[in-house]
């Protein structure tokens, strides 16, 4: 059985909706109180005002446990870089972050980027009240959140990837393509991989390219995955 992902006996759980759409923003909101027991919500209607929000969560030391819905498409940016936020502060030891995509965008492009930065779950928004209460209720039980169309496309993406080859050892990889795939780990692209290296973004595609030869993968989800299963994200 798995274990409940919020202890009882841990910190206090809050929540956080990130939607610009003033309409779906309360409605969300009521969504988490009503699956997690009334608990405190906190909105933000862009990526501005969540990392303000997060900012003073961390500085009066008011963090913990938190759930947070999470838009893609904002006025300000895209959700995804508040998933990374809320996955660097799991990883700081800040609790436990859980970031869950509620958007309209149905396409591989979008879940599969949400997913390597991230997120816990992705819920289409043309779901009633009480299923998207279902959904984020079984957060608890340990088990991701997801529209059933997008698992089923979750499955038929890995199902048509050819056969997985031995795992190559980490040491067969160069320090510099260790650090490439640590931070396309995190979910960067790779003009900000070129950013943070400070390398330009042919060097990149030319690292990104032996990674995946040399990993024998073909995809972003799949390099997010081997830098996890290798410590380095």
């Amino acid at each position: 059985m798995t274990a409940p992902l919020f202890s009882a006996n841990g910190p206090p759980l809050a929540g956080l909706v990130v939607e610009d759409d003033p309409g779906a923003r309360p409605w969300l909101a009521d969504c988490l109180r009503s699956a997690f027991g009334g608990i405190p919500v906190a909105t933000a209607g862009g990526v501005a005002a969540a990392k303000a929000w997060l900012a003073g969560r961390a500085a009066d030391g008011t963090g913990g446990n938190l759930i947070a819905l999470i838009d893609l498409g904002l006025p300000d940016g895209s959700g995804i870089e508040v998933i990374r936020l809320l996955a660097d502060e799991k990883n700081a030891g800040g609790g436990t972050a859980v970031p869950v995509v509620t958007t309209i965008y149905d396409d591989d492009a979008h879940l599969f980027e949400a997913i390597a930065a991230g997120a816990a779950g992705y819920l289409l928004k043309d779901r009633n009240t009480a299923v998207m209460v279902d959904y984020l209720r079984r957060i608890q039980a340990g088990e991701p959140p997801l529209s059933p169309s997008l698992s089923r496309r979750i499955l038929e993406h890995f199902r048509h990837q050819p056969p997985a080859a031995p795992s190559v050892p980490a040491d067969t990889l160069t320090p510099r393509e260790r650090d490439v795939l640590a931070l396309l780990g995190r979910g960067l692209r790779s003009a900000e991989v070129a950013g943070v290296l400070k390398l330009s973004e042919h060097t990149v595609a030319s690292h990104v390219k032996a990674i995946y030869s040399k990993l024998n993968i073909s995809s972003r989800a799949e390099a997010a995955l081997e830098a996890r299963n290798r410590g380095l994200a």
